[in-house]
């Protein structure tokens, strides 16, 4: 890994550069440029601390930095470092005694603090951690951390950490929720940083998050097919291309890119459970169906062995898709009811929602109603807003299917259509779909039932348009137009079907009807 470090003493704002760049031999996580006055023989770890921070490698990160200050315990950006580990803004997530805890190290108040900083530079650093872990609730903290770090990358224009940290800043102002003024504000600030520097792995990283939706996708694309060259032990940065690939349609790439991130995963010894999950998903839709189901005996295993709520969130959403996506309704199991505390809403939501689909695709009225009643009862108080939403929509579509198994096709269509409401007033989002079946895809199925071909056809367009290259919605669209008189929509979704499904299971049902189009 080439790490460009220029050691340096500051007095007054100025800094003398060391003659040579430090550069670790440990870990391959990109290359940066951060002057600062700790000594060096602590850069390696210190800059290995912020390359591992840029790629969300949180718990490695902290040893990095406090390997830095075993080394040269006054080194007060080490001490940054290790309280900006406690802080993971695009997850919404803090922890402010930990962060403080960290500071206080380095001396119990501001003023000591800034006492042990060298240089003004270093000292408008740690006052953005004032800032960050200081008085108020999270939303005005983050709000002021942001401006506070837009300041910083002001006073220091020629600073790329300061403008990536800017950037990450921005996104931590959407607390979890997609606002595309906020995401483009800091796709903006990062792409800058990428030009400059294209091996930057924070710059890389930051922009592929603000533009992994499928109206933004292409503009993330450069960064997606260069961030796991740049920091190839990272199992995060292994993983995040897929967030522009999936947003595109690009399974192959996908199933690629968190092979990779789970392999790395396994390796340090953790779960790897988000890479298996979107590996997963993405296997299913290019009909590797049998890979897919080896991946879900893994984490059921692992399951057995060792119980967690977040293996059991995995697992839960991982057999859900599988059953979506396979039509294979009894090959693998869900349970009927659960404990609602065992589970995230989005996981508890998508059992109930996945076997009221169950139910309906095996003419089980009773089933569904009981599915949907369980999926009404479930508390909400604790969930994350975007959970909430995505219950409504599926409280909403299965109301919809309940009606049609009853023969109220009106009801039926009047349901799904506030599903779609509900949805389209949802931000675009990313990864595999909440719910696991998109609304756009159940109502144009539920209009060819109806035989209306020419209507379930812009059904399937609108779905395609959300979830690019899902297979089932090609399907979907290719059967619909067919029906519909269609013949050179119906084609192109047939050929753009038979590309996703180009190294399918060779007993794949749906494969003869390629062939026999």
């Amino acid at each position: 890994m080439k790490i460009f470090c220029y050691l340096s003493v500051f007095a007054f704002c100025f800094f003398l550069s060391c003659a040579t760049p430090a550069i670790s031999q440990d870990l391959d996580l990109g290359e940066i440029d951060f002057p600062n006055s700790g000594a060096a023989a602590a850069q390696d770890a210190f800059i290995q601390g912020v390359l591992l921070l840029h790629s969300f490698e949180y718990w490695d990160a902290r040893r990095a930095f406090q390997k830095a200050q075993d080394v040269d315990p006054d080194f007060a950006l080490a001490y940054w470092g290790e309280a900006m580990t406690h802080n993971h803004p695009v997850w919404a997530r803090e922890n402010v005694s930990s962060g403080k805890a960290a500071l206080a190290k380095l001396g119990g108040s501001s003023e000591a603090r800034m006492a042990k900083a060298p240089t003004e530079r270093e000292k408008d650093y740690l006052r953005t951690l004032d800032i960050l872990f200081g008085e108020g609730d999270k939303v005005t903290r983050n709000l002021a951390y942001m401006e506070a770090m837009k300041a910083l990358a002001e006073k220091y224009p020629d600073d790329h950490e300061a403008a990536s940290f800017y950037s990450l800043s921005i996104l931590g102002t959407a607390q979890g929720k997609r606002d595309f003024r906020i995401y483009m504000r800091a796709g903006a600030v990062a792409q800058k940083v990428f030009e400059k520097n294209p091996r930057h792995p924070g710059a890389a990283h930051y922009v592929i998050h603000s533009f992994d939706d499928p109206i933004h996708a292409p503009l993330g694309l450069p960064a997606a097919h260069v961030y796991a060259d740049i920091a190839p032990d990272a199992p995060h940065a292994l993983h995040m291309p897929s967030h522009i690939f999936m947003a595109l349609g690009m399974w192959e790439e996908s199933s690629k890119t968190n092979i990779a991130s789970r392999a790395a995963s396994l390796k340090k010894g953790d779960h790897g459970l988000h890479a298996t999950w979107w590996l997963t998903y993405s296997h299913l839709q290019e009909g590797m169906y049998d890979a897919a189901m080896t991946l879900i005996e893994d984490v059921e295993a692992r399951l057995k062995r060792s119980p967690s709520r977040h293996l059991r969130n995995h697992l839960a959403y991982m057999k859900a898709a599988y059953l979506v996506e396979t039509r294979q309704w009894d090959a693998v199991s869900l349970p009927e009811t659960i404990n609602p505390s065992d589970y995230r809403l989005q996981g508890s939501s998508t059992v109930y929602f996945t076997n009221g689909l169950r139910a309906y695709h095996q003419d089980k009225l009773a089933a569904l109603e009981t599915a949907f009643a369980n999926l009404k009862s479930l508390p909400t108080n604790t969930a994350r807003y975007s959970d909430e939403e995505a219950l409504e929509v599926m409280v909403k579509i299965l109301e919809g299917l309940v009606a049609y198994q009853k023969g109220a096709n009106r009801a039926a269509l009047t349901s799904l259509e506030a599903a779609i409401k509900l949805q389209e007033a949802m931000s675009l989002e990313f990864g595999p779909p909440i719910p696991v079946k998109p609304v756009y895809e159940i109502y144009g199925e539920v209009l060819m039932a109806m035989n209306r071909p020419a209507a379930a056809q812009e059904a399937f367009r609108n779905a395609l348009f959300r979830e690019p290259g899902r297979a089932l919605g090609l399907l979907g669209m290719a059967r619909a137009a067919k029906a519909a008189g269609n013949e050179e929509v119906s084609e192109k979704a047939y050929q753009d079907l038979a590309e996703v499904w180009r190294a399918a299971d060779e007993n794949l049902p749906e494969a003869a009807e390629l062939d026999t189009r």
